[in-house]
């Protein structure tokens, strides 16, 4: 029996639709898939919480990037540049 060892369930992926299929191919080919942090094993059966897991995980990554650039672009336009060297 193969076994998947991870830190984090968010560390095989971020998308739900993605990370939801390659849990149904660790199932298909009875591999082992542990996450540590969240309790996650799948040799104690499906953990319902992991799906609100992948959802959280993903509607994170959309927000941190909305924030990133709306903080880049909106220095940018109020001529406050985001660099180490000032002219």
């Amino acid at each position: 029996m193969a076994t998947v060892i991870i830190k984090d369930q968010n560390r095989i992926g971020r998308d739900v639709v993605e990370v939801g299929l390659l849990k149904r191919t660790f199932d298909e080919y009875h591999v082992r898939f542990i996450a540590a942090n969240d309790n996650l094993d799948t040799a104690n059966g499906f953990d319902i919480m992991s799906i609100f897991r992948d959802v959280i995980n993903e509607w994170y990554v959309a927000d941190t990037s909305r924030i990133v650039i709306l903080i880049v672009f909106g220095g940018v336009f109020h001529e406050f540049f985001l660099s180490k060297f000032q002219a």
